[in-house]
């Protein structure tokens, strides 16, 4: 808890028990490899709401006429850890890859950066596509931009 603490302070100067918002969003290419294999460029957008209970409400938006708007809540160290006072790491370990959200903080400003990195055996990964509405298989995932605020 002493480590939530040092994180919403770093947030918020000054107001260390109040909640904070960070919007991120991470654009990326990659190559679907099936059905209909081309180039891929997309976006994602995700906010957090990191409160002085130390729960964090999680939204993501999906791109596309086949995208999806998912939310859940869990307790800080549930998925998203606390790794110092500036920085928040999410890490999601798929079956075929382990993606993972680094955010970091500095002062009221932030950083976030995104990889998705194969695990050993595979080639590819198995996604939703949100432009096809379907599973679709994909290589070469890398993050091309991103933003991140903090409100």
């Amino acid at each position: 808890m002493l480590r939530w603490l040092f994180l919403l302070a770093a947030f918020l100067p000054g107001t260390a028990f109040a909640e904070a918002r960070i919007a991120v969003r991470i654009e990326f290419s990659d190559q679907r490899v099936r059905p209909n294999p081309g180039p891929v460029h997309n976006h994602l957008e995700m906010a957090f709401l990191l409160k002085d209970d130390g729960t964090v409400a999680q939204e993501y938006h999906e791109t596309g006429p086949k995208g999806r708007h998912l939310s859940s809540d869990n307790k800080l160290g549930d998925g998203m850890k606390v790794i110092d006072a500036n920085t928040l790491v999410r890490k999601v370990d798929f079956k075929d890859r382990v993606n993972t959200l680094t955010i970091t903080v500095s002062g009221k400003t932030c950083h976030a950066t995104m990889t998705n990195i194969l695990k050993p055996g595979f080639t590819e990964f198995e996604s939703w596509s949100s432009y096809q509405g379907v599973t679709a298989w994909y290589r070469d995932w890398q993050m091309t931009s991103s933003t991140c605020t903090i409100r």
